[in-house]
């Protein structure tokens, strides 16, 4: 056996570069990945490089979980889940976040590299419930700023949804998706309203309590210059009063434009139709969904035809529950635990109404 040899056989994969080492660690599954780390302590600290951990979904459940994203492997994470299983309130269960443990997890969040994703799930985080008015709101908005959803019902005060709407106007976010049930913006004024929801990406407007002139100003603003908002979806809005030429125009604006459960009027059809027939519209997918027979039945045959030729079927009418249920939304629709449970809540607050 030659000197060279037995050298040779002396090396371990721990005498590698250490920039070659990641390299390697980056192809293995994660599983394997922390089957390495438990090999022995110098693995165990390659292993624990942050780049190697991005994928991972860290669960805090508690304030006894803050102390996990100070662990060297999460300081580049991009998704949480947080909170307790309080959402389902009526299976009896109560949460057991206080005030002072809100703050003090928006005070670790913040230190969080953006972009970050929390999870819609039976945690509590954007849970209807949830009350955000103890945090100051210049930290609320540090933290919302980091986010690429924001899903709003009535956990913030007007003066948190001021700031945080006014971020998102002037392009201070990280957001790609903004939901809206509840009553958070309602009390905004209705061109800051604007100019934030159509600065987003794409946007799902949930709340009958979006006042008149919040969705005038909306479609306003579509209509003045391109805007960043490519896909608008409208469930339970007010829309009946806006003037057909507008609403035509604005949506024309839009790559994707979705409604359910929202009056458009047989005026406000045509008027999207014929932008769509002349050539003048932007959309890729049109989905009108839950119409009045007799407003539908008002619009030229010969447009809904030639709408329907570019698109397929793109209505349905509130007398066919299958092909309200199934219209393919990514956002108002989607298949998780949290979009059900929003729903089965949101019947029962119009049922107790």
């Amino acid at each position: 056996t030659s000197t060279r040899d037995i050298k040779m056989s002396q090396i371990s994969i721990t005498d590698l570069p250490e920039e070659m080492m990641l390299r390697i660690f980056h192809l293995l599954p994660p599983q394997d990945l922390k089957s390495v780390m438990m090999v022995c302590k110098g693995l165990t600290e390659m292993g624990e490089d942050p780049t190697l951990w991005t994928w991972s979904v860290v669960t805090l459940n508690s304030r006894e979980d803050f102390q996990k994203l100070n662990f060297r492997r999460f300081q580049l994470i991009r998704e949480l889940e947080i909170g307790d299983s309080c959402f389902m309130f009526w299976l009896g269960n109560k949460c057991q976040w206080t005030d002072q443990d809100w703050i003090e997890l928006f005070e670790v969040l913040v230190h969080l590299p953006a972009p970050i994703k929390i999870r819609r799930s039976l945690s509590c985080f954007w849970n209807h419930q949830t009350n955000f008015s103890p945090i100051e709101p210049g930290l609320l908005v540090n933290v919302f700023k980091r986010l690429e959803e924001i899903h709003l019902s009535d956990q913030l005060i007007h003066e948190q949804s001021d700031q945080l709407f006014s971020a998102i106007a002037e392009n201070k976010c990280s957001l790609k998706l903004l939901m809206v049930w509840g009553e958070s913006p309602i009390m905004l004024n209705p061109q800051l309203f604007a100019s934030a929801v159509s600065n987003v990406d794409q946007v799902l407007l949930g709340s009958e309590d979006i006042t008149h002139e919040q969705m005038e100003a909306l479609f306003i603003a579509l209509t003045e210059k391109r805007k960043q908002l490519r896909r608008l979806e409208l469930s339970s809005c007010n829309t009946e009063d806006i003037e057909p030429a507008l609403m035509g125009e604005a949506v024309s604006s839009l790559e994707e434009f979705i409604v359910v459960n929202t009056w458009v009027k047989s005026g406000q059809i045509s008027a999207i139709l014929e932008n769509i027939v002349k050539g003048g519209s932007r959309l890729k997918k049109l989905k009108l969904c839950e119409l009045f027979h007799e407003d539908f039945m008002e619009v030229d045959p010969d447009l809904v035809k030639q709408v329907y030729d570019k698109y397929g079927k793109f209505y349905c009418f509130d007398t066919d529950p299958d092909d309200v249920h199934d219209h393919d939304s990514d956002i108002a629709r989607d298949s998780d635990e949290y979009t059900m449970k929003m729903r089965q809540m949101m019947t029962m607050n119009m049922w107790r109404r």
